[in-house]
């Protein structure tokens, strides 16, 4: 398999990068394909090290705990709250997702109930 098929989006590390820095900042072409691959390599080896605690946790799936842990052995520490609040919003938001599908699901059920009622009283009527 090619290097090039574990690219990250450049469409995604640009957006990254000019949401980082103020509005009169420019980056080089060549700067950010080096964040791109940077980006990369730490997602490498976040990713390594995440395995090595799901490992020592005798587990073969790697968790969010392991990423948080591995976060904080690569000295990331001021980074592994701010990871928690957006996994607890991020939490809130799939299961307010989740309630409002179940919602229209059972929205569009009452519905078609209704309509075979109608169906049914309208034939009987004739």
């Amino acid at each position: 398999m090619s290097d090039e098929s574990h690219e990250l989006p450049s469409a995604v590390v640009n957006r990254i990068v000019k949401q980082a820095l103020p509005d009169n900042v420019q980056v080089a072409k060549d700067a950010k394909l080096a964040l791109a691959k940077a980006a990369k390599y730490f997602i490498h080896y976040l990713s390594s090290c995440a395995n090595d605690f799901c490992k020592s946790c005798n587990r073969t799936t790697i968790g969010v705990n392991h990423v948080y842990g591995a976060m904080e052995e690569l000295e990331f520490n001021e980074f592994v709250e701010r990871l928690k609040q957006f996994m607890d919003l991020y939490k809130k938001e799939q299961g307010l997702k989740k309630s409002n599908k179940k919602k229209a699901k059972e929205a569009t059920t009452i519905t078609a109930d209704n309509s075979s009622t109608k169906t049914i009283l309208n034939s009987n009527t004739k």
